[in-house]
Protein backbone atom coordinates (compact mmCIF):
# COMPACT_ATOMS: atom_id res chain seq x y z
CA UNK A 1 0.00 0.00 0.00
CA UNK A 2 0.83 3.16 -0.12
CA UNK A 3 2.67 5.63 2.27
CA UNK A 4 -0.90 7.60 3.51
CA UNK A 5 -2.20 3.89 4.15
CA UNK A 6 -3.08 3.48 7.94
CA UNK A 7 -4.80 0.93 9.69
CA UNK A 8 -7.50 1.02 12.03
CA UNK A 9 -10.28 -2.19 13.39
CA UNK A 10 -13.22 -2.31 12.26
CA UNK A 11 -15.16 -1.25 15.27
CA UNK A 12 -13.39 2.25 14.98
CA UNK A 13 -14.93 2.27 11.53
CA UNK A 14 -18.57 1.88 11.90
CA UNK A 15 -17.80 4.60 14.48
CA UNK A 16 -15.91 6.75 12.51
CA UNK A 17 -17.48 6.05 8.78
CA UNK A 18 -19.00 8.63 7.58
CA UNK A 19 -15.67 10.99 8.47
CA UNK A 20 -13.53 7.93 6.92
CA UNK A 21 -15.00 8.61 3.52
CA UNK A 22 -14.87 12.26 3.59
CA UNK A 23 -11.52 12.33 4.18
CA UNK A 24 -10.55 9.79 1.50
CA UNK A 25 -13.53 11.97 -1.04
CA UNK A 26 -10.75 14.88 -0.45
CA UNK A 27 -6.92 12.90 -0.46
CA UNK A 28 -5.40 9.52 -2.23
CA UNK A 29 -4.65 6.56 -0.16
CA UNK A 30 -6.19 4.18 1.40
CA UNK A 31 -7.45 2.80 5.33
CA UNK A 32 -6.36 -0.87 5.69
CA UNK A 33 -8.98 -2.33 7.87
CA UNK A 34 -8.30 -5.18 10.84
CA UNK A 35 -10.10 -7.83 12.78
CA UNK A 36 -8.00 -8.20 15.87
CA UNK A 37 -4.87 -6.81 14.32
CA UNK A 38 -5.35 -8.99 10.80
CA UNK A 39 -6.02 -6.84 7.66
CA UNK A 40 -9.50 -8.46 6.52
CA UNK A 41 -10.54 -4.95 4.21
CA UNK A 42 -9.26 -1.48 2.49
CA UNK A 43 -11.00 1.63 1.93
CA UNK A 44 -10.18 3.93 -0.42
CA UNK A 45 -11.35 6.88 -2.58
CA UNK A 46 -12.40 6.54 -5.55
CA UNK A 47 -9.21 8.69 -7.00
CA UNK A 48 -7.16 5.88 -5.59
CA UNK A 49 -9.80 3.22 -6.95
CA UNK A 50 -8.99 4.78 -10.82
CA UNK A 51 -5.74 5.02 -10.24
CA UNK A 52 -5.15 1.52 -9.89
CA UNK A 53 -7.46 0.48 -12.07
CA UNK A 54 -5.66 2.74 -15.15
CA UNK A 55 -2.61 1.18 -13.88
CA UNK A 56 -3.95 -2.62 -13.89
CA UNK A 57 -5.41 -1.78 -17.62
CA UNK A 58 -2.85 -2.47 -20.67
CA UNK A 59 -4.89 -2.96 -24.26
CA UNK A 60 -4.41 -7.22 -25.08
CA UNK A 61 -2.75 -7.61 -21.79
CA UNK A 62 -2.87 -7.08 -18.36
CA UNK A 63 -0.02 -6.13 -16.16
CA UNK A 64 -0.56 -8.15 -13.49
CA UNK A 65 -3.40 -10.50 -12.05
CA UNK A 66 -5.71 -9.80 -8.89
CA UNK A 67 -5.38 -12.47 -6.63
CA UNK A 68 -8.45 -14.63 -6.84
CA UNK A 69 -9.66 -13.13 -10.44
CA UNK A 70 -9.54 -15.53 -13.78
CA UNK A 71 -9.64 -15.21 -16.99
CA UNK A 72 -12.49 -17.01 -19.16
CA UNK A 73 -11.78 -18.40 -22.48
CA UNK A 74 -14.17 -20.55 -24.79
CA UNK A 75 -17.34 -22.06 -23.47
CA UNK A 76 -17.65 -22.46 -20.03
CA UNK A 77 -20.52 -25.08 -20.16
CA UNK A 78 -18.53 -27.24 -22.66
CA UNK A 79 -15.56 -27.16 -19.89
CA UNK A 80 -17.86 -27.89 -17.39
CA UNK A 81 -19.15 -30.75 -18.56
CA UNK A 82 -15.36 -31.87 -20.16
CA UNK A 83 -14.60 -31.57 -16.52
CA UNK A 84 -17.75 -33.49 -14.59
CA UNK A 85 -17.24 -36.38 -17.26
CA UNK A 86 -13.22 -36.40 -16.51
CA UNK A 87 -14.16 -36.70 -12.87
CA UNK A 88 -16.76 -39.07 -13.76
CA UNK A 89 -13.86 -40.93 -15.22
CA UNK A 90 -11.48 -41.11 -12.56
CA UNK A 91 -14.84 -42.10 -10.03
CA UNK A 92 -15.25 -44.84 -12.42
CA UNK A 93 -10.86 -46.28 -12.61
CA UNK A 94 -10.98 -45.57 -8.92
CA UNK A 95 -13.97 -47.61 -8.26
CA UNK A 96 -12.02 -50.46 -10.62
CA UNK A 97 -9.25 -50.39 -8.41
CA UNK A 98 -10.90 -51.03 -5.21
Amino acid sequence: MSRSTRKIGKSEVRKTFLGLVNQLANQSGAIEITDHGRPVAVLMGYKTYQQILQKAKVPGKPRFKLEGSMTLTGDIEQGSKEITQQFMASIDRSAADL
